[in-house]
């Protein structure tokens, strides 16, 4: 039987590490890496806590659907009042617990532009990675639940065309999941599009048994 022990990471590899907010705080300001907090620990984005390590970076395709997620969105609110912000911009859900999405939206009026953090969403997106399905979809979809404003938790897969939209009606969260050939409707911003247009150009095969018949993972 083949092992299932993953092997070791890089020496100089940034390990997960208990840190006060302020000390987590320090370390990003000042570091080329980005971090995430959870619960006390400060970890490298991509290293959900409990996984064996992160992944050093993501791949093409996965870097591609977020290009053309923040492409697309960013044309749809053009004339305001609410922006999309890329990875880049921490996302406080408490004093304890920050995270970088790969995209979200906010209709708070940007009066600082210089600002690196934003404490309020009505739409966060994932895309998601093997390593962090798991903890988009438990822990930290928890933590988003978290904001007041949130209206929509968009899941978008990197192995296949698959949207999962968690939609808040009446306090409850609605799944509903999109494939290849189906419209996504993001209420929260009032856009509808074929699925199929956010994956354009990204290599993504349309459904997973495509994906696992040329060879890639679960």
């Amino acid at each position: 039987m083949t092992s299932q022990r993953q092997p070791e990471p890089p020496s100089d590899f940034a390990t997960p590490r208990r840190a006060s907010i302020e000390e987590a705080q320090r370390i990003s300001q000042t570091s080329d890496q980005r971090f995430e907090y959870w619960h006390g620990w400060l970890y490298p984005r991509g290293y959900p806590p409990g996984s064996h390590w992160a992944m050093s970076g993501g791949t093409k395709a996965h870097s591609r659907v977020i290009t053309r997620l923040i492409h697309i969105l960013d044309e749809h609110l053009e004339t305001g009042p609410c922006t999309v912000y890329e990875g880049n911009v921490e996302l406080h859900l408490a004093t304890e617990e920050y995270y970088f999405p790969d995209a979200f939206v906010t209709c708070t009026p940007l009066n600082d532009p210089t600002a690196t953090t934003e404490w309020d969403a009505i739409l966060v997106v994932e895309v998601l990675s093997p390593r962090t399905d798991k903890f988009d979809r438990t822990d930290k979809f928890d933590a988003y639940k978290g904001l007041p404003s949130i209206q929509e938790y968009l899941l978008l897969d990197s192995r296949c065309m698959r949207a999962d939209l968690f939609r808040k009606i009446a306090e409850q969260w609605v799944q509903t999941t999109v494939l290849a050939d189906g419209d996504l409707t993001l209420a929260s911003i009032g856009l509808t599009l074929p699925l199929a247009t956010l994956y354009r150009r990204s290599g993504v095969p349309r459904t997973l048994a495509e994906t696992l018949s040329e060879g890639g993972s679960l």
